[in-house]
């Protein structure tokens, strides 16, 4: 098992798990952020996995939460993953509340987020993103965002 990380990247992805990131404007905003990076990020990086993907805490795990009714999910939530992974739907059946719920909408603790990908900030020495960065994101990758930590091997 790995052994706990002070290392922290962030990764700023799109709020809608489905818009498209189109490689050119995530390497502008590196190009942006290189010189003077946020949050005091050692490299800055396009990160386009080709497909959706989880960005969450690597190390040490996470809570998945009911959004209605706040139970835990973790199990159900791991099972989602892997038929979503096979092909199936990105969403559950949640026993505590019967709803169905998009797998984006759980409660995660830390925060994580779907998303086709983004730009991150390797080894920051801050856990926010500052506001003119998360409005130039914003402009450069189209729509809202959100900004993930995660800590990492």
């Amino acid at each position: 098992m790995p052994r706990p990380s002070h290392r922290l990247d962030l990764a700023v992805v799109p709020a809608d798990p489905d818009r498209p990131v189109p490689a050119s404007a995530a390497q502008e905003l590196v190009d942006a952020w290189t010189m003077f990076p946020p949050a005091g990020a050692r490299a800055v990086r396009v990160d386009l996995p080709g497909e959706v993907t989880l960005y969450a805490n690597q190390l040490g795990g996470f809570r998945v939460r009911c959004p209605a009714s706040g139970g835990n999910l973790v199990g159900e939530f791991g099972r989602a993953m892997t038929a979503w992974r096979r092909g199936g739907r990105r969403a559950l059946a949640c026993p505590c509340c019967g709803s169905e719920h998009a797998l984006a909408s759980l409660d995660f603790a830390p925060p994580a987020a779907f998303a086709r990908g983004g730009v991150v900030l390797a080894d920051v020495d801050v856990s926010t993103l500052g506001e003119a960065a998360r409005r130039e994101a914003e402009v450069l990758l189209g729509g809202p965002v959100r900004v993930i930590g995660r800590r990492v091997s």
